[in-house]
């Protein structure tokens, strides 16, 4: 039985006759009688007696007609959605980081934006964070949290923020009175990341390599608090961003100083294909970020 025979089952029933069926379903009255026949034979039973003129179910015509009305709502619900997916309005977007601290952060932002946009079911992948950008083009990722990577083919980058990378001390620190340090001033000292590799930690990329400059241990401790607390001891110096440091020096736990006499910044943001035809949801969330993030992340 064709989708066409249950819309024309329901239609009777509830409108009451063939003829009044006629103008909903723009087609003939006779052309509709033919469908009922069409729909009976299929059936190898009859959905309808007459009676006082009227169209009565049958038990068969029962079934039909409780089958339609539950099988014509989910298709106009599917009809609904596609048109809704072509028009960007819903989808998914499958999404990581590129760094695992950023998950300390980035699922609050998730929450909120889908009780603004309920109709975006943003997917996180946690597994592929140390090889968001090979995902992303093999097509398993449509998006990916990131630093602004090296220039990449294919990719194509919207940044977010711009934030400044600080050195975190102890108040009482020697470097906590200066207006910046330089990549001399790491020689020889314990530095205190995130998470390793080390390559991959931005001041070390960006500016210990780059000078040569050799360090005497490297602590991996992948909780802030943890991180602000070994700083505090004067166990090593951090360099994070400069909104996540704030709150911790307003409380006197650490002091912040500038790394180089230009500072050191980093620019995050989101990495997409570069050919892909995304949805216009994709740029709701990129504004949505420019406009939570900072916030969000810090709290």
């Amino acid at each position: 039985m064709e989708i066409k025979h249950l819309r024309l089952v329901k239609n009777i029933v509830e409108l009451g006759s063939i003829a009044k069926s006629k103008d909903k379903l723009c087609l003939t009255q006779s052309a509709l009688s033919y469908q009922l026949k069409e729909a009976e034979m299929q059936a190898g039973t009859t959905l309808f007696v007459r009676s006082n003129k009227k169209l009565i179910l049958t038990a068969a015509g029962e079934l039909v007609y409780k089958s339609a009305a539950d099988i014509l709502a989910r298709i106009d619900e599917l009809d609904r959605g596609i048109r809704e997916i072509s028009r960007g309005e819903k989808g998914i977007i499958r999404i990581c980081t590129a760094c695992f601290t950023y998950y300390y952060w980035f699922p609050a932002l998730v929450k909120k934006f889908s009780e603004l946009h309920p109709q975006v079911d943003i997917k996180i992948y946690p597994e592929y964070t140390q090889e968001s950008i090979q995902k992303l083009q093999s097509h398993d990722l449509d998006a990916v949290i990131i630093n602004r990577p090296e220039p990449c083919k294919n990719i194509r980058f919207f940044e977010i923020m711009n934030d400044e990378m600080v050195a975190i001390v102890p108040p009482n620190h020697e470097f906590a009175k200066r207006k910046f340090i330089r990549p001399t001033d790491f020689e020889g000292k314990n530095l205190i990341i995130f998470s390793k590799p080390v390559d991959t930690v931005f001041v070390y990329s960006k500016v210990l390599r780059p000078n040569g400059i050799k360090l005497s241990r490297i602590y991996e401790v992948p909780m802030t608090e943890a991180m602000i607390e070994m700083v505090a001891s004067n166990i090593g110096i951090a360099v994070i961003p400069s909104w996540i440091a704030k709150p911790y020096v307003e409380l006197g736990k650490i002091a912040t100083v500038r790394v180089t006499s230009k500072g050191l910044y980093r620019s995050l943001g989101l990495a997409f294909l570069e050919k892909a035809n995304y949805p216009i949801y994709y740029k709701t969330l990129i504004e949505f970020l420019k406009e939570n993030l900072v916030d969000t992340a810090a709290n």
